[in-house]
């Protein structure tokens, strides 16, 4: 059976708290943590260019269930805080817009990771 793979919801809040004092633009939604970064995200630019029928038209189906976002280590990171009782968030940077183009944006990529940082130490800070 699947175990769920789910933030814990106070610390949600607080990275909110801490992403509207920054005034930093944030987004909150469904992930999608897959186990592999290329394949699972439908990506066929890789070592491996082999798609696995299953996986072909993915990425629009998850568009159409309203998943905001593809990584890899939530699904694992919120499994275990689930199972040895701790809490666990995450914050995504985006740097590219899979829409548009598989390019990351590198001035992107730069803020978003600072930005990240400032939210999780701010949050961090003011926890109880």
């Amino acid at each position: 059976m699947e175990y769920p793979a789910a933030a814990d919801p106070f610390l949600t809040v607080a990275l909110v708290k801490a992403a509207r004092e920054l005034e930093v633009k944030y987004y909150i939604g469904i992930t999608a943590s897959v186990d592999t970064f290329y394949e699972g995200q439908e990506r066929t630019d890789s070592a491996n260019p082999y798609l696995m029928r299953s996986l072909h038209g993915i990425t629009e189906e998850y568009r159409r269930l309203n998943i905001l976002n593809y990584e890899m280590e939530c699904g694992t990171l919120f499994k275990m805080a689930g199972v040895y009782n701790f809490a666990a968030a995450a914050i995504c940077g985006v740097v590219a817009g899979r829409t548009d183009s598989e390019n990351i944006i590198l001035e992107q990529r730069d803020v978003a990771v600072k930005h990240a940082i400032a939210i999780a130490v701010n949050a961090a800070a003011k926890l109880e």
